[in-house]
């Protein structure tokens, strides 16, 4: 296949006689196109998939409720083993339109403790692949955790499952 003439400001040319390369450029544009929706149908959906799980944000709360604590008995000159109640530290918990407390993530139920222990969430409901009745707590600073197979989270925190799943778990799988 030969090149058409050129044509420029109403003048015709003739370009040399040569192959168009018309054909080598849709070639290359097809097959740049082919490859980025390859790419799209492949990365999609992980990026779908990706985002923060429900135990990372059930922890994000208890560390929101572990600092107004310490904020409130700041504030009051409060220390050792005081019982904190939820209106105590409603003004130093949240922002809007979840002023006063967190929202929960999954129906999860949060016990604040006292002043010397962390705040723990009670599992409603299976969440993340742990049962109903699984409790997670935030370890305090400076203790080391580990990752077993129960405590599958890289977080600093502390996950006690219910007994009879414990019980569960330990038999063993026909």
């Amino acid at each position: 296949m030969l090149c058409r003439p050129i044509t420029l400001f109403g003048m015709s040319t003739t370009a040399p006689k040569q192959p168009c390369r018309s054909g080598l450029l849709f070639g290359v544009v097809s097959a740049t196109v082919i490859l980025l929706a390859y790419l799209v149908l492949v990365c999609l959906p992980n990026f779908v998939r990706s985002g923060t799980s429900k135990t990372h944000r059930i922890i994000t709360n208890l560390k929101q409720l572990d600092g107004a604590k310490q904020e409130w008995a700041l504030v009051h000159s409060r220390t050792g083993a005081v019982e904190v109640a939820k209106e105590d530290i409603a003004d130093y918990v949240g922002a809007r339109p979840h002023k006063g407390w967190v929202q929960p993530v999954d129906g999860e139920r949060y016990v604040l403790n006292l002043l010397t222990e962390s705040p723990e969430a009670e599992l409603t409901r299976p969440v993340d692949g742990r049962p109903a009745g699984t409790r997670i707590r935030l370890l305090p600073y400076g203790v080391p955790f580990s990752v077993g197979p129960l405590n599958k989270t890289n977080w600093a925190c502390e996950i006690i499952l219910p007994k009879s799943a414990v019980s569960n778990a330990a038999l063993p799988h026909r």
